[in-house]
């Protein structure tokens, strides 16, 4: 996952960011007697599903580097269409893949977010179904008088 981390996330320089990352990460490990970080949190892209990365592959990366720790990761749903991932395959085809992992003794974990508000920083373009998205109605001068006079 290095590579692709660098190709998503550089630096402002242009150079790449997983070595210090997963220094960083490390320095975290040692410090906190194992405790911190608690969890990942990563973004599943358009580019890790061209490239035919497979959820279950990363969280075994990133176990057997790190160790047992959480990982939440979200697809990217953006109006971005380099990174907006088209395709939600890879997401619907973890949950199986992770069940049968966990049959050969590994002890992953599959969380499900559900959106039943939706959040300031979500829009109809992003992430939240359409049904959440309906536009507010801009209150104009003429609807506050007849508001006022109800």
């Amino acid at each position: 996952i290095n590579d692709l981390h660098d190709k998503l996330r550089p630096l402002k320089n242009g150079n790449p960011s997983w070595k210090i990352i997963k220094n960083n990460i490390n320095i975290l490990l040692k410090n906190t007697n194992q405790k911190q970080p608690s969890q990942f949190e990563l973004t599943y892209t358009e580019l890790h599903r061209k490239l035919e990365y497979k959820i279950i592959d990363i969280l075994r990366e990133l176990r057997s580097e790190f160790g047992n720790i959480s990982v939440h990761l979200t697809p990217v749903c953006s109006n971005d269409v380099e990174f907006s991932l088209k395709n939600m395959n890879p997401f619907i085809n973890s949950v199986h893949d992770i069940f049968n992992e966990n049959r050969d003794g590994e002890n992953f974990s599959y969380s499900c977010l559900l959106y039943t508000s939706p959040s300031p920083r979500d829009s109809c373009a992003s992430r939240m179904p359409s049904s959440a998205c309906k536009k507010k109605k801009k209150k104009t001068k003429k609807t506050k008088k007849k508001k006022k006079k109800k």
